[in-house]
């Protein structure tokens, strides 16, 4: 993923989580239920603004919510991941913007210490190529210390999601929005992405109150589909319109990626063709050079070569005295 694509990706993460409604899908089919049973979903609240970390670093792409959890208020800071590479310090970025957090509470009096702090729920949402591999805690980080400094070590554990380790059953029902995306996010083909979207369409045809939520799924699969298939015509997606017209766009999408598949397969036989061509040229050649020569060493090297390697090759036939002198590095 470019620069640019994490960039784009970010963005449109963010305006799906901005939402309170996939909020809570997310912590009610993502997080362990013991945490999920506390919280009072009526009163989320997305809290506003960025916030500068101590190495002075603005993380506008993070979401802050705030909701009632049993006799208290809770902090969730939802991360959004999206490089390529796993971060090993997640960990201490993580307090980082914990710290930062806090200290912006304390700095705009939106928190009287006498009361003490409120608890915090950091989560990372993972969408990289690899699958996460990186400690959840700075504990975790340390592994060898004396039993006797462990009650002063930082803990700052923070709750991973990992969105390559869930795949969703072909036979499988999907139950949420959310769950939806993590799916096409895992998706391979548009045979996949056909599939997962029929269940969004039925899902969005179940909760027609959902508006909101349902446009911005819409806008975020067209955006999606476009980026994992950029060479086919994909119109945006619609989750409201009706079925027929959805199945009729699908099966058009599957016929393009067919019909694609095609001339792809074409294109890529004449090349291959070509260059077949022009080692049984180059064979030819060097057998009219050397007569007498033992091509089995070089046939390998002859059949598999390259487009380039082959015109290598036939420059250095002109020169070469014997025929290793054509293949030698």
């Amino acid at each position: 993923m470019t620069t640019n694509d994490t960039y784009s990706h970010d963005k449109s993460y963010k305006r799906l989580f901005s939402n309170p409604q996939l909020v809570k899908e997310l912590i009610e089919g993502f997080v362990q239920a013991d945490i999920a049973c506390l919280l009072d979903f009526d009163s989320l609240e997305k809290v506003e603004g960025s916030f500068i970390t101590p190495a002075m670093k603005e993380r506008e792409g993070d979401l802050i919510w705030k909701i009632k959890a049993d006799q208290t208020t809770l902090y969730i800071y939802l991360l959004l991941e999206f490089q390529s590479t796993v971060n090993y310090a997640m960990p201490v970025r993580m307090m980082q913007y914990i710290t930062a957090l806090y200290d912006s509470l304390i700095q705009q009096k939106h928190q009287d210490l006498k009361d003490g702090l409120p608890p915090v729920l950091p989560i990372v949402l993972y969408n990289g190529d690899q699958n996460w591999t990186a400690k959840t805690s700075i504990q975790q980080m340390m592994p060898v210390y004396p039993t006797a400094l462990e009650p002063y070590q930082v803990k700052c554990q923070y709750l991973l999601i990992d969105e390559n380790v869930y795949s969703i059953h072909p036979s499988s029902e999907i139950k949420s929005f959310v769950a939806g995306v993590f799916s096409i996010e895992t998706a391979k083909t548009p045979d996949e992405f056909r599939r997962i979207i029929q269940q969004l369409h039925q899902l969005a045809h179940q909760h027609p109150d959902l508006s909101i939520v349902i446009d911005t799924i819409s806008q975020w699969l067209g955006m999606r589909m476009k980026h994992k298939f950029p060479n086919l015509p994909f119109q945006e997606v619609n989750l409201k319109e009706e079925r027929t017209m959805l199945e009729t766009n699908m099966e058009r999408w599957k016929q393009d990626w067919i019909t694609q598949g095609i001339s792809q397969g074409i294109s890529q036989g004449i090349s291959q063709g070509i260059n077949k061509g022009k080692a049984m040229l180059l064979q030819q050649m060097i057998v009219m050079k050397f007569p007498n020569a033992d091509l089995t060493p070089y046939q390998h090297a002859i059949t598999h070569a390259a487009e380039d390697e082959l015109m290598e090759y036939s420059k250095k036939l002109f020169t070469a005295t014997c025929v290793n002198e054509v293949f030698e590095e």
